[in-house]
């Protein structure tokens, strides 16, 4: 971001296959002021784009949050900004109106994903308290919680519309759907 440039700072990355998700669900609970799924999901979206896009996360990628901002769905928004690194104070998260639980990334280079929460995983956060629906959430695999769509412009497309694979991708990195599950909460 431009206000960052130049400024010799060190900056923080995330390797999404490394990262420990309790302590992210706990810094995410800190910044939001409680435990929630949607919460929960956000941050694991947010690991999920910085996985599928090769990002470093926190500069470099955009995010914009098609949430709104009426609770509980826009929730995911905070998520989002834990999981990737993106932030409404350094202008690479945007917040639109929508009510919808899908974010779009963009990285700098103009590689996309566009993630959206299953709506049968959604119907799932509603039962049971938020504990549990939490803990549900972080705890399931990837391609039971979202749906996404790549375009990574390098001629290699990861994902399809129906959901993620599961094995691995054809260029042979490992699938997202092996990311870090949470212990339980």
């Amino acid at each position: 971001m431009k206000g960052h440039e130049g400024q010799g700072m060190r900056r923080r990355t995330v390797d999404p296959s490394r990262v420990d998700l309790a302590a992210l669900i706990e810094r995410g609970t800190e910044l939001h002021g409680h435990l929630g799924p949607y919460l929960v999901a956000g941050i694991r979206m947010g690991l999920l784009a910085l996985d599928l896009l090769e990002s470093p996360g926190y500069f470099g990628i955009e995010a914009e949050s098609e949430t709104g901002t009426v609770p509980p769905i826009s929730c995911l928004t905070d998520g989002i900004q834990i999981g990737s690194g993106c932030t409404t104070g350094k202008g690479n998260l945007r917040v639109v109106a929508g009510g919808r639980a899908r974010a779009r990334f963009v990285t700098t280079d103009g590689r996309t994903a566009t993630i959206t929460l299953r709506p049968e995983a959604e119907e799932a956060f509603r039962s049971g308290d938020e504990r549990s629906a939490s803990e549900r959430v972080s705890l399931a695999p990837i391609a039971e919680l979202f749906t996404c769509g790549v375009d990574l412009s390098l001629g290699r497309s990861a994902v399809e519309e129906e959901g993620l694979p599961r094995e691995g991708f054809s260029d042979g990195r490992r699938s997202p759907a092996r990311l870090p599950h949470a212990p339980p909460l």
